[in-house]
């Protein structure tokens, strides 16, 4: 007689890490019973390949960041996206704040967030900028214990990409090296899966659409 069906608790995260042969033998048990039983897990399994798949825009050398809806790391993060204004499916106007909500990121005290913006084929980092901005993700507390970020939306019209990393809180970024010398830590540890990351994709439409 089978045991109870719990394929439903399984996340996204856990089917990647699958998908890439990255799963720990107990999860890879885990998924493979959860695929012999669900139809639904199957599906979700199909999705999350065929987005793996699909082409993606270059990334700089150095910012390993997963697709949009995917998360990265040793940490699951759950990304919900709300607008100030909601004109439809994850779509904002030109400057428009926007709000991310991020759950499921562990030791919020010791992590700080690194929000970064794509343009053209380069990753900008626009938060922290200096000093001074750099507080730990514990500061952006929610209810429900979720971190709120708002952030207002490039002026650039079509697609917009943007990243979040949950770097460890020690050590410090160097705040006298420049920018592109400054984040080589993180790099090095998002090439190396060791920091939770997701990304998302906003559609920015001209004021009279």
């Amino acid at each position: 007689m089978s045991g109870p069906d719990h394929s439903a608790d399984i996340s996204d995260a856990t089917l990647l890490a699958y998908l890439v042969e990255a799963a720990s033998p107990w999860q890879a048990e885990r998924v493979e019973q959860g695929l012999r039983r669900s139809f639904e897990l199957r599906e979700r399994l199909a999705v999350l390949s065929q987005r793996l798949d699909a082409p993606q825009e270059p990334q700089p050398l150095g910012w390993r960041l997963p697709p949009p809806g995917l998360v990265l790391g040793p940490a699951h993060a759950a990304v919900h996206l709300a607008h100030a204004a909601a004109l439809g499916t994850d779509s904002v106007r030109p400057g428009q704040v926007f709000r991310v909500r991020v759950q499921g990121v562990v030791d919020p005290e010791q992590r700080r967030p690194v929000i970064l913006t794509q343009r053209g084929e380069g990753w900008e980092v626009i938060h922290p900028r200096a000093e001074v901005h750099d507080r730990p993700l514990c500061d952006n507390r929610d209810r429900d214990d979720g971190f709120l970020f708002r952030l207002k939306a490039r002026s650039d019209m079509g697609r917009q990409r943007w990243a979040f990393a949950f770097q460890p809180w020690l050590p410090r970024p160097d705040w006298s090296l420049p920018e592109a010398d400054r984040w080589r830590g993180l790099q090095d540890d998002l090439f190396h899966g060791l920091v939770p990351a997701l990304s998302l994709e906003l559609q920015v439409v001209s004021p009279g659409s």
